[in-house]
């Protein structure tokens, strides 16, 4: 920031807005000023409306986690004040003015922001721009090491997630990145790991001393989700409004809306939740009305169970090595009010005495609802719920492209099993489209039948309590049976439709007509061989010819 030149002809230039914003839970800047690019000007436009926000580089949330869940050794850190290590173009620097004094007794003054400003549409654009640009112009340095990948692909704005497979790589890609970055003017800080020896010499996310102490159960915001460091367990931490006043269409969205599960870990719990709040679209209802007593009732119920939902632990490593056989097997089902579906890791160790070490993680889930006014057979939300399965087993595989990986689908759905198992072009157009697009991820030979007390995704279409999900081990280590099955000897069964048993029976005559009409066709042509040729011989290679 710095004062604004006094220019005595008229330039253009834009004040922004600005207010604080305290947030107590932060452990550098509790309390930080916000700018304000959607403030109207004089011209009825504002700061954003004529700024190009760019494209978006981020890696999706779900893809960093899934990725940063592999690696034994794992850490995240920021880099400080990113947004304000990068400068802009000087002549851009007047659209950031704004009115400041350091103490409420000076003198208002001018100054503009030299740097990118939190507020205005391009900054995330801006900043990611330069981090790639620095990896780019860096990383050559750094070609024995993964830094300038990670730099590229693993950080989330300022936030990075990230670690390795063994305790030397992961202190090596620590140090590597911290050089990599203050080549570029950045600094790396809030350290978090799940091993004292990767926060040695670094400054913490709890404190900026040189060391960390683990003697209580640390906790670290990771991307939305809490991760315990020492235990190297993720929760979710849910802060509802358990006041009893006036409970309106906004107020309930707003509590639903902070379950924040990236991962899909309580998916069973936010069906419920996303069902419950489905139900006041039937009501004509503003956001400020108050909802309906049997609706207020049944939020009450709901409240009561979800308030200890933190203490639900996930463990953050899928329990992968390197050299291991990863194998992931994706479940999905559908009732009439939703569709879901979750994949589980199936981790295969070879041990030196020629047995195998066998584990079964949930990897991921997702549910989708269906529109209460649109009328879907069950069987067609069967087929939706495994095209959303084959996109987010596209999504894990992904992630986790250092492995050799084996896929496998389960339906409960003999319909469903049916249709990916026939050619998609015997089907209508709803079937067919989704068929083909299931296939491209997962062909008709990698689909398996399941039984649906078996299916641990039954319990996310249909929603279940907090309480029954907290032990529920069917959804978080799938069946049992996964443990410790041979997936390639798995035994495979053909499954047709009712709709395609009638078009085999239709093939089947078709052929049958077919092969009376050719030999009908047959017989009549010799008559008018043996009627226009008189030589026996010339009959014979003629009919020799035609048949």
């Amino acid at each position: 920031m710095k004062m604004s030149p006094c220019n005595k002809t008229p330039v253009y230039s834009l004040y922004l807005p600005h207010h604080c914003i305290h947030r107590p839970e932060s452990t550098t800047t509790s309390l930080r000023v916000a700018f304000n690019g959607t403030s109207k000007t004089s011209s009825g436009l504002s700061l954003n409306d004529v700024m190009h926000q760019g494209l978006n580089l981020q890696q999706d949330l779900l893809s960093l986690i899934i990725t940063w869940r592999q690696y034994q050794y794992a850490y995240t850190a920021d880099i400080e004040k990113m947004f304000r290590q990068i400068l802009i173009h000087e002549e851009d620097q007047r659209y950031q003015r704004i009115i400041w004094r350091n103490s409420p007794t000076e003198t208002l003054q001018e100054y503009q922001l030299a740097t990118v400003t939190y507020g205005t549409k391009a900054a995330p654009f801006l900043a990611m721009m330069v981090l790639k640009q620095l990896a780019k112009d860096e990383g050559h340095k750094y070609q024995e090491s993964p830094a300038a990948k990670v730099l590229q692909e693993y950080f989330y704005m300022e936030d990075l997630i990230s670690g390795s497979h063994d305790l030397a790589s992961a202190k090596k890609l620590q140090s590597d990145l911290k050089n990599l970055l203050k080549a570029g003017g950045f600094n790396l800080r809030k350290w978090s790991a799940n091993t004292p020896c990767l926060l040695e010499g670094v400054s913490t996310a709890n404190t900026n001393q040189q060391t960390y102490d683990f003697k209580t159960e640390i906790s670290t915001k990771t991307l939305g989700l809490q991760w315990l460091t020492q235990s190297d367990q993720l929760t979710i931490d849910l802060k509802i409004d358990l006041s009893t006043s006036k409970l309106t269409k906004r107020s309930l969205l707003s509590n639903i809306s902070k379950l924040y599960d990236p991962v899909g870990f309580l998916t069973p719990v936010s069906t419920k939740l996303k069902l419950l709040f489905q139900k006041i679209w039937q009501y004509d209802l503003k956001w400020d009305d108050e909802i309906p007593h049997e609706i207020q009732v049944d939020w009450t119920k709901i409240k009561e169970d979800i308030k200890n939902i933190s203490q639900i632990r996930i463990p953050r490593w899928l329990k992968s090595n390197k050299n291991d056989v990863i194998i992931l097997h994706g479940f999905s089902d559908a009732s009439m009010n939703a569709y879901a579906c979750a994949i589980y890791c199936k981790i295969v160790r070879e041990k030196q005495e020629g047995s195998k070490n066998i584990s079964v993680v949930l990897v991921t889930a997702k549910s989708r609802l269906v529109p209460p006014k649109k009328k879907i057979s069950l069987p067609r939300l069967e087929l939706c719920a495994t095209l959303l399965l084959s996109k987010l087993m596209k999504k894990v595989k992904s992630c986790l492209a250092d492995y050799n990986i084996k896929m496998f689908g389960w339906r409960d759905s003999t319909a469903v099993l049916g249709w990916l198992q026939g050619d998609p072009k015997r089907w209508n157009v709803f079937v067919a489209n989704r068929v083909a697009k299931i296939t491209e991820v997962l062909p008709s030979e990698c689909w398996r039948y399941v039984k649906s007390q078996d299916n641990p995704a039954d319990c996310a279409s249909r929603g279940i309590s907090t309480k029954q999900l907290h032990r529920h081990q069917l959804w978080w280590r799938g069946p049992a049976w996964l443990s410790y099955s041979d997936d390639d000897n798995v035994k495979k069964i053909t499954y047709t439709t009712d709709e395609e048993v009638k078009t085999i029976k239709q093939h089947k005559n078709y052929k049958r007509q077919s092969k009376k009409l050719s030999s009908t066709y047959k017989a009549r042509s010799l008559e008018k061989i043996s009627a226009i040729y008189k030589s026996i011989t010339k009959q014979g290679q003629i009919a020799n010819y035609y048949l």
